[in-house]
């Protein structure tokens, strides 16, 4: 190691004055140190790369690449970019996507969602319990079809309102 500075460097808990001039296996565990020599073994080959890893709980991306000089690979540089943020939001992303999924999924009535074009992108169950269509069925279709005749201008009209942000609730009929 030539170089050391950043933020993320202290945050893996390494220090500047105990990490210059020491061999990769010195500074990082035998895995990480392992992995990381192979990667520089092919920066100092030519061959420019990233990678996702993480370290003392903390996950971040690398850059690793060759420097030349003279028309010839001298050394590597690497730089590090702290993936921590990210990794929270989509955790946070999944678990709202569960409970999402286990409402859908575990609710009585029947629920969907549509496209701007009332087309189906999400059912549950009781969808297609009540619509006798599956859902891979569903989700081919519009709402349209489902309109009994007399309602059809009416749903198409309230759809068109809920475009506009104003929800409401609605009672209806259709076929089956």
């Amino acid at each position: 190691m030539t170089e050391s500075e950043g933020e993320l460097f202290d945050l893996f808990g390494l220090k500047r004055e105990n990490v210059l001039q020491k061999r990769i296996e010195e500074i990082f565990p035998k895995e990480m140190a392992d992995f990381k020599k192979e990667m520089y073994e092919r920066a100092l080959n030519g061959e420019s790369l990233t990678y996702e890893a993480e370290l003392n709980g903390i996950p971040f991306l690398t850059a690793i690449g060759p420097i030349y000089k003279d028309g010839t690979v001298s050394e590597a540089y690497g730089f590090c970019v702290d993936l921590s943020e990210r990794v929270a939001v989509e955790t946070q992303l999944a678990e709202s996507e569960q409970r999402f999924r286990s409402l859908m999924d575990h609710n009585i009535d029947p629920l969907f969602s549509l496209d701007l074009d009332g087309k189906f992108t999400t059912v549950n169950k009781a969808c297609t319990v009540l619509t006798g269509y599956s859902e891979t069925e569903l989700l081919n279709m519009t709402f349209d079809p489902f309109m009994m005749p007399e309602r059809k201008a009416i749903a198409i009209d309230q759809f068109n309102d809920a475009l506009k942000g104003n929800s409401k609730m609605h009672e209806a009929r259709i076929r089956h």
